[in-house]
């Protein structure tokens, strides 16, 4: 007899409530197609769909507008003159796109990286739209299961006579949960910090647990997210003769200042219990001693997005209104179509407040109104 039982038969079996059936994937029940293949979560299925749909693009704009190197182009145009200005033309028009899909792609393929077991569900949230979380909860209905792994991950009662109930979620892996958090900067004194497949909010130097904003911490969080690596340089432990090295025990104590604020920050903001010593930053070993690296993803300001500075500000405030409905309509809408063009719309409208901020024309509460309308 097979072992794998559909989502539909799962209910059944143990007298189960649909959500009750996403409580045990997050526990981390596998969800399997049709094909024995195990399921990754929505997000991740987006962002690989994203992929392919971004290198679809790109290929269709390079066999339009090829990149053609010297020789290419002599070859090419030396028959024809008139269609140089054409290819220069198709060049200008379609350059900024293909270097935009270019880095979405690497940054998309980066972030997958980041994510040791991409069929985990655990830190999954069912989305807030009401319409596309009943379409996952559907979609898990009709996936295939192993009964011995749903058995397992179903509590016994201790009361005779009571019907078993789904295990609570496990504690979420800390090293999983941080993998998920993504951090960019926005000015010297504001960050924006997304969570999993939640939306990014803006967050202060005082919002993150900083005193002020030129504390030697905060300072060295700022360098570490404007830096071209992201990388921070303590130094060695000893120097000449074995003696203690100051400066290297003042820069770790940085670090370790920057993972006990965030970590608290992140304790209060999240449903993720992190441990209180939990770090932030590990040793990167294929550098030289002493260089750490977040664990966290560092979300960097592509050269496109600065195509808003030549926006005036009443113009850029209008850009950012039109994106702000375009996204709050899509979201309403919540199917696949819709998401897709739903990525866009928010890299456009991070990438016009960003602007915003950095040139003072907006502020902190108003851009998170325009980044969240539904969360004031």
């Amino acid at each position: 007899m097979s072992d794998f039982k559909s989502g539909k038969e799962l209910i059944d079996t143990f007298d189960l409530k649909p959500f009750e059936l996403f409580s045990l994937v997050k526990s981390g029940l596998q969800p399997y197609n049709h094909l024995g293949n195990p399921l990754p979560p929505p997000n991740i299925t987006d962002k690989l769909k994203n992929i392919k749909g971004y290198e679809s693009e790109l290929d269709s704009l390079l066999r339009r507008c090829p990149q053609l190197s010297n020789e290419e182009f002599q070859k090419r145009f030396k028959s024809n003159p008139r269609e140089v200005a054409w290819y220069y033309e198709q060049r200008q028009r379609h350059q900024p796109r293909i270097e935009k899909l270019s880095r979405d792609i690497e940054d998309l393929k980066n972030e997958l990286l980041q994510i040791e077991n991409k069929n985990l569900w655990v830190n999954y949230e069912l989305s807030e739209d009401n319409s596309y979380a009943q379409q996952t909860i559907n979609n898990l209905l009709n996936y295939y299961y192993k009964l011995t792994e749903a058995t397992a991950l179903l509590k016994k009662p201790e009361t005779h006579g009571s019907e078993p109930t789904p295990a609570l979620p496990e504690q979420t892996d800390p090293e999983t949960f941080i993998r998920s958090v993504s951090i960019s900067y926005l000015s010297d004194t504001e960050v924006s910090v997304k969570i999993g497949t939640k939306g990014p909010k803006t967050y202060s130097y005082n919002d993150l647990r900083f005193q002020r904003e030129n504390t030697k911490a905060w300072r060295a969080l700022i360098e570490i997210l404007q830096s071209s690596d992201h990388l921070y340089h303590v130094g060695v432990a000893h120097g000449a003769g074995k003696a203690r090295n100051k400066t290297y025990d003042a820069n770790r104590q940085k670090l370790g200042e920057i993972s006990k604020k965030f970590v608290s920050f992140l304790n209060e903001t999240c449903k993720p219990q992190l441990p209180d010593d939990f770090k932030i930053f590990k040793i990167k070993k294929d550098v030289r001693p002493g260089t750490y690296e977040p664990k966290f993803i560092v979300s960097n300001r592509s050269t496109e997005d600065a195509r808003y500075d030549s926006y005036s500000k009443d113009g850029l405030i209008t850009e950012i209104e039109d994106l702000s409905l375009r996204k709050a309509a899509l979201e309403k809408r919540g199917d696949k179509d819709s998401e897709n063009k739903l990525y866009q719309i928010v890299d456009k409208l991070n990438a016009a407040i960003i602007i915003a901020i950095d040139k003072k024309w907006l502020e902190r509460h108003r851009a998170e109104s325009y980044l969240n309308p539904l969360e004031d």
